[in-house]
């Protein structure tokens, strides 16, 4: 069944114009009618509601009734921090991480990032955004995933270090390429202080 997003106070209202995009689309390629039935989310619950009008290239949908809940209060949240990569691969793992159902993905800063890369998240962001929203609709995901700013991986380290329970963090895992000068115990211990791994 198709999911679409709506925002809570369309389902409080009781009715939703659906945007020209998703109308086109539940119409023109999925030949929805008046009186089919279409779920949507509002980020929280998954509703069954009914196409009320669908005419001149509006449809409105009502009569939400809740299916199921998110589990936004999921035992483990995934926060995924990437190093910047060139555009065409970035939208690739945005959609498989929204797929996966990541809460967040934030794009880091490093001293060897495609700076291609960041300002392609920053000019593209509108166009991710969407591929994100696309992949969760796709997958019936009831959250989409955020897109946060691209950050430096210095400050990153700094608030890992000194508020992760802030960062809603219980725990950390870093995955990085070893090189000879550096193993995994010593990357550890010198950015998080961590001893033990």
């Amino acid at each position: 069944m198709k999911l679409l997003f709506v925002p809570p106070e369309g389902i409080k209202e009781g009715h939703y114009l659906l945007q020209k995009k998703d109308a086109h689309h539940l119409t023109k390629v999925l030949r929805f009618q008046k009186g089919d039935t279409v779920d949507v989310s509002d980020g929280v619950y998954r509703y069954r509601s009914e196409i009320i009008s669908c005419e001149g290239g509006s449809v409105c949908i009502g009569c939400f009734s809740p299916i199921e809940q998110s589990s936004g209060s999921a035992e483990i949240k995934l926060h995924l921090l990437h190093s910047v990569i060139k555009p065409a691969n970035l939208e690739l793992a945005l959609v498989k991480a929204a797929e996966l159902g990541v809460e967040s993905y934030t794009p880091i800063i490093s001293s060897r990032s495609d700076m291609k890369g960041v300002e392609g998240v920053k000019r593209k962001e509108e166009r991710l955004k969407r591929k994100i929203k696309e992949a969760a609709k796709q997958c019936g995901c009831l959250r989409c995933m955020e897109l946060k700013t691209p950050e430096k991986l210095e400050g990153i380290i700094k608030n890992l270090r000194e508020r992760p329970q802030l960062l809603g963090i219980s725990s950390v895992a870093l995955f990085f390429d070893e090189q000879e000068e550096t193993s995994v115990l010593d990357f550890h211990k010198n950015l998080l202080g961590v001893t033990d791994i």
